[in-house]
């Protein structure tokens, strides 16, 4: 039995949509949430503040993947793109600080699934590294952990990160890949087009000349009957 056909961009997007819906589940315990809060010495806004900021990472990664795959963006649309991508790191770690918890690293890596598709490799790989050691300060900051800790912390994340950079790049690849093949297709249909139409106008031309030629031999041949029948 073969295996439906799914366009692979579009599922790319969803699982990275359905990451981010997972990275929100705690906010459905909203009392618990608040008591830990209040119990941290933080005051309950901050749970307002969290669901703010997440929300507001959704709507920007929606917006910033809905034509994921597009191909030759303008200037114009490369740094909206990339300003948007800086908002959502700042988001991600909006979520973190407020929520003094690891999900801040989960939201990175539904970043990380767009990065390929914007940037170039190597921008893209730096990027990714320098967002994940950006939480560095925040891990660092909790009571419970080391710098050292805080690093491990922050490899940990990034390890899974790539994973999904290179699962995207991957996917682009291939996209490209048969975004060219579609292209030489075309190409080649249209020269076999070409080369029809230039073997039938060949023809035409075959045709036309041995008419030519037929129809000069009988006029040849009358001209010569007329000046014999002249003679007579």
């Amino acid at each position: 039995m073969s295996m439906p056909h799914f366009n692979h961009i579009r599922l790319l997007r969803y699982a990275s949509l359905f990451t981010y819906a997972c990275v929100g589940i705690p906010l459905l315990q909203y009392e618990t949430v608040v008591a830990e809060m209040l119990e941290r010495a933080r005051p309950a806004y901050f749970y307002d503040l969290w669901l703010g900021c997440y929300l507001a990472f959704g709507l920007v990664f929606w917006f910033l993947t809905h034509d994921m795959g597009a191909r030759n963006p303008s200037g114009l649309r490369r740094l909206v793109q990339i300003a948007l991508l800086v908002l959502l790191n700042l988001l991600a770690i909006a979520v973190g600080w407020l929520s003094q918890s690891g999900l801040c690293a989960l939201l990175l890596v539904v970043v990380s699934v767009a990065l390929p598709w914007i940037l170039n490799l190597q921008v893209g790989v730096t990027w990714m590294v320098l967002q994940n050691f950006s939480l560095l300060p925040l891990f660092a900051s909790w009571p419970t952990y080391s710098l050292s800790l805080a690093a491990w912390q922050a490899t940990m994340y990034l390890g899974i990160s790539t994973t999904t950079f290179v699962t995207s790049l991957i996917a682009k690849q291939q996209a490209e890949a048969r975004e060219d093949q579609r292209r030489l297709n075309a190409e080649l249909r249209a020269t076999r087009a070409l080369l029809a139409e230039s073997s039938r106008l060949g023809e035409r031309m075959r045709i036309s000349r041995e008419l030519h030629d037929l129809v000069g031999h009988h006029l040849t041949a009358l001209s010569l009957n007329l000046e014999v029948a002249s003679h007579l």
